[in-house]
This record gives structure tokens, sequence and C-alpha cells, in this order.
């Protein structure tokens, strides 16, 4: 029964995980071919930008939720949170660091040391592997996250409902993150909310934070979680993220031109609003089982997706950007041949892709997620 409840979350990680990769690839179009369509483009990037926003509230929800299980924080519990947290993220990420240092290495480039330990957020070197800023983001919560839960179960209470006092002091947070990005941009208003704002661990935790609250009230109002699990919830939310989306779309927002509008408003309300309509989908997504033989293969390609999520998130911008670097050290005038030649390097690129993902899956991730059992404390 929870395997079969969480089939709606892995059909989430898959497609956002795909929704991402092909946001990256739009953005990496050349602009004088006539498929770059800026419309689509970037309606699609501010839908992988919720995306990204989705894998946190997962996060928040799932490992939160795990968290609000501990009856006490003492060492082996936290020992054995943080062994199930380094065998999910380090094996795979070191694997991507060590070959993109290989390449610099090769070409006689430089590499920033930042991201052995994840502060790359915080240094001029975000794009050395392009997505890891949001791992900055992961592991600043998965430090936070123990210590915020112990605080407000244990030792500061206003409500004598442990689940309700935790709501409410997410709430808090929550505020606190809006109004300081208000704030920061508040101050400086030339700033790029995409690397200044977005990308930032210390202002982007508002949907792990939304995530952990879904599992407090699952926990505490569990007629009220059913009612949000409720399809008509869930039909309604998407129809918000449409709105949202296209709101974000007309504003230009991240886009760091002269077009971008309203980033004060952005940085009070876009990026709470994101991890929110982010997390309300999550109590129907865990208990839909879309048990329909017509969507079995649609189901089985997302669940896959899903499985390979990690590998392919970190593996797919690394392959992309290479090969668009190659692309562009071709000196073809003939626009035809252009369009051939980029065609074919990302179809080869595609290919590398979900071959490196699903090897990395397979004999990297798999494995080392099989090695808890072997480093756990157990009673």
């Amino acid at each position: 029964m929870e395997k079969e409840r969480l089939i709606g979350l892995d059909i989430l990680r898959g497609f956002a995980v795909l929704t991402v990769f092909i946001a990256h690839i739009l953005l990496l179009i050349p602009k004088e071919f006539f498929i770059q369509i800026h419309a689509i483009t970037w309606r699609i990037t501010y839908l992988a930008n919720y995306s990204v926003d989705c894998f946190f509230a997962l996060s928040g929800f799932l490992i939160g939720g795990s968290l609000l299980n501990y009856e006490k924080y003492d060492f082996k519990s936290l020992y054995n949170y943080s062994i199930d947290r380094i065998t999910k993220i380090f094996p795979c990420y070191y694997i991507i660091f060590l070959a993109t240092v290989s390449i610099y290495i090769i070409f006689g480039h430089t590499y920033p040391l930042s991201y052995l330990i994840f502060i790359q957020a915080y240094t001029n070197d975000l794009y050395f592997i392009g997505v890891a800023w949001t791992l900055s983001i992961e592991m600043l919560s998965y430090l936070l996250m123990p210590f915020f839960l112990y605080l407000f179960k244990f030792k500061i209470k206003i409500f004598s409902n442990l689940y309700i006092n935790i709501i409410f002091f997410i709430c808090i947070f929550i505020i606190i993150e809006s109004i300081s990005r208000y704030l920061s941009v508040l101050n400086i208003t030339s700033i790029v909310l995409d690397d200044a704002v977005r990308k930032m661990p210390h202002l982007r935790m508002d949907a792990l934070f939304y995530g952990l609250g879904i599992s407090c009230i699952k926990k505490a109002f569990p007629v009220l979680y059913d009612k949000i699990a409720s399809p008509w919830i869930f039909i309604i939310s998407i129809l918000a993220i449409c709105i949202f989306l296209e709101w974000q779309y007309s504003d230009s927002f991240i886009q760091n031109t002269e077009f971008e509008k309203n980033k004060e408003i952005h940085s009070l309300v876009s990026f709470t609003l994101s991890g929110f309509l982010s997390s309300i989908i999550l109590p129907f997504l865990s208990k839909a089982t879309f048990n329909n033989d017509k969507l079995y293969k649609i189901k089985s390609y997302f669940i896959y997706l899903a499985k390979i999520s990690y590998p392919l998130y970190l593996v797919h911008l690394q392959v992309l950007s290479f090969a668009i670097s190659i692309y562009y050290k071709i000196d073809i005038q003939n626009i035809f041949l252009k369009y051939i030649s980029f065609s074919s390097i990302i179809a080869i690129s595609i290919t590398i892709i979900f071959s490196a993902s699903h090897f990395l899956h397979t004999y990297i991730e798999n494995p080392s997620m099989q090695l808890r059992k072997r480093l756990k404390f157990y009673k």
C-alpha cells in the first residue's frame, strides 16, 4: 500500500526532471534558428523553475516527514539520518565533480574547490556544475531541518500540539525568508534575481519548509489532509500554477533583461508562491495510484525517470554544455548544415546522458544506498 501511494510522487519527480532537461535543451538552441521561439522556451523554463521547487517540496515532505517520526534527536538518530543523506547525495555528485574537474584540467582551466563542500551558490562559480546550486540549498536544509524540528518540537512550545507548533514556526520562517528577499532587492535595484536570489540557499528554502508543513498537516489533521488530497483541489492547483507561470512570463521573471518587471513583488511573492504551489499538490499525488491500464506505459516511463532522476539531473547540463561548446567551435556558414550539426550533437548528447544516468543509477546510486544497511545503527 505504501509503495502504491508513492507512485504519484515518483511521477512528479520524473515529470520534474524531464521538464528541467527539456528547458535546458531549449535554452541552448541558437537564437538564429527558427525553432528558437522565445515564448515557448521561456514558458517551459518557468515550468522547469517550478519543477525545481517540486524537488525541494518533495525533500521537505519525505525527509522532513521522516524526521518528524524521531522520538529523540540523539547521536544514533542523527547518525542514521546523515548516512541516509550521504549515501544518496555524495557518490553520484562526486563522480560528476571529478569528471568535470578532469575535463577542466585537460583543457587547461582552473576549477573551483567550493563544490567540494557544497558552498558553490555563495561563489562566482555557479556554472561549473550548472545545476549544483540546488544541492547547496538541499545540504543547508539537511543541516537546518533537524535543528529546527528539535527546537520547536521539544524546546520552544507556544501550542500544546507539537505539529501545530511546528507549522506555526514554519510560517514564521517563510515570512522571514520572503521579507529578506524583498529587502535584498529593495537595497540593490540592479540585483540579478536569478543568481543573487533564486540560487541563494538561505533565501530559497520556502518549498522545503512548505513540504515539511504538509507532512505536519498529515499527522496533525488527517481529515484536512484528505480534503487537500481531493482531485478538485489538485485541478484548482494546476490552474493556479498555469496562471502563476504566465504571470512570471509576462514580467520576464529572472531573465535579467530590460523587459524584466516588478522585481520587488516577485522577490516577495513569486518564490514563496512557487513553493506553496509545489507542495499543495503533494497530498493528492501521495495517494494517487494511477491504476489505469491505458496509462501503464506512460506511468512506467515516468517512474523510470524518477529512478534515474538524481544522476540525470546532475549529468544532463554537463554533457549538453560540453556538446554545445563543440558546436560553436565548428565553423559552419550554411544554415542548413548548422541545423544538421546542432541536431546531431543534441541527439548524441541525449543518448550519452541517458546511458550515463542509467549507469550511475545502477552501479553507483543503488549500491551506495544499499550500503546504508551496513553503516546504520540498529536497536
